[in-house]
């Protein structure tokens, strides 16, 4: 959020926010201490507490994890690059400090079972019964929650939520997720 600590403050504080989620810089990699220290200031001039994404752009490793947990306001991690066994590592190493947090549903089993507290989920916030229904593995697409994709054109998850807002082609390639037959009828123009 924003464009400087400053800003970035004021405009959680304006909007009344609960918590920060600090995405990692786009073009420049700070060292673990830099980056702890921008989300120390982040968590003390708002008073909120923060977690961080991790992402291709900066992936929040062993380095940048043992920086963060003695900042006061950091809560956790919201992980999409892990494989299972690096989250699993790690939710075992800092888990009683860190919360991990995992990005979508459709790769979410094996996360949850290493310890994820949480799943985001864009899905969700268009048709959370489909998310739940994946999650729960009753979705009727015939693919367990922590599926891999079989090759050939299906419509995705993602591409259905697209489609929804503006008439897109539904048909993709692997690895995407099938949608689920309540996902379609939430979103009827895909």
């Amino acid at each position: 959020m924003g464009f400087a600590t400053r800003e970035a403050v004021q405009r959680a504080k304006a909007a009344g926010c609960d918590g920060l989620v600090v995405n990692s810089p786009c073009y420049v990699r700070p060292s673990p201490a830099a980056f702890a220290e921008y989300v120390r200031a982040m968590t003390e001039a708002s008073g909120l507490n923060a977690v961080v994404y991790s992402s291709t752009s900066l992936a929040m490793d062993e380095p940048y994890l043992e920086a963060f947990v003695d900042v006061d306001g950091f809560r956790g991690v919201v992980d999409e690059l892990s494989s299972p066994e690096e989250f699993a590592r790690r939710v075992a190493q800092w888990g009683d400090r860190v919360d991990f947090r995992v990005v979508g549903e459709y790769n979410a089993a094996p996360y949850l079972a290493a310890g994820a507290k949480t799943v985001t989920s864009a899905l969700a916030n268009v048709c959370p019964e489909a998310s739940h229904e994946h999650l729960e593995g009753r979705d009727q697409t015939g693919e367990p929650a922590n599926m891999v994709a079989r090759p050939g054109p299906s419509a995705s998850a993602p591409k259905v939520m697209i489609a929804a807002l503006t008439p897109r082609p539904t048909a993709v390639r692997a690895p995407q997720a099938t949608a689920s037959a309540t996902l379609k009828r939430a979103c009827p123009r895909a």
